[in-house]
């Protein structure tokens, strides 16, 4: 599983990252936009790469839900759509919500995984559970605000990625 090509799309959380420094084994496009929602990121597709994909992984809708737009689902099938015309061979990964660390928002964050995963089967994607490690993890994986990550929390990000890549690159089911 070495030498992938990995495309990331996304806000903050993934620009924030530092992904080829995280992953130096693999060909890393990284693409976040802080502030970024869902259907920002719709409009800017497709993403025009040096390079075909292994894999594409998606991170988006956390901008939405915190302004309180639970209804972005659509949109991220859209992206899904998109994402699989313009680069057929590439598996898409659709990576859940965070449990982010905000009074009132776990039963928000539940619905909307639940949506993804739904999504990711219904367009042919992968979709990638971030949310259970994260709460095992406890706040300690994010930053002050409650949303963006600490180092921790991008170590956990990173680890269970690898996890989850040797998995489908071994074509073991998700």
């Amino acid at each position: 599983m070495e030498n992938l090509c990995l495309l990331f799309l996304g806000d903050s959380l993934v620009d924030f990252a530092n992904w080829p420094r995280r992953l130096p084994q693999h060909r890393v496009i990284s693409s976040g936009m802080p502030g970024e929602q869902a259907e920002e990121l719709l409009w800017r597709l497709p993403v025009r790469t040096p390079l075909t994909p292994d894999a594409i992984i998606l991170m988006t809708g956390t901008n939405n839900l915190l302004f309180g737009d639970t209804d972005f689902a659509i949109t991220i099938e859209q992206i899904c759509r998109a994402l699989g015309a313009h680069f057929p061979r590439s598996e898409r990964i659709v990576t859940s919500l965070l449990p982010y660390n905000i009074a009132g928002i776990k039963e928000m964050v539940q619905a909307v995984n639940s949506e993804l995963k739904a999504i990711a089967q219904k367009t042919g994607s992968h979709y990638f559970d971030l949310c259970s490690p994260f709460e095992k993890g406890g706040s300690e994986l994010f930053d002050y605000d409650g949303v963006h990550l600490s180092e921790s929390g991008y170590q956990c990000w990173n680890d269970e990625l690898l996890i989850f890549l040797a998995r489908l690159l071994a074509k073991e089911p998700d």
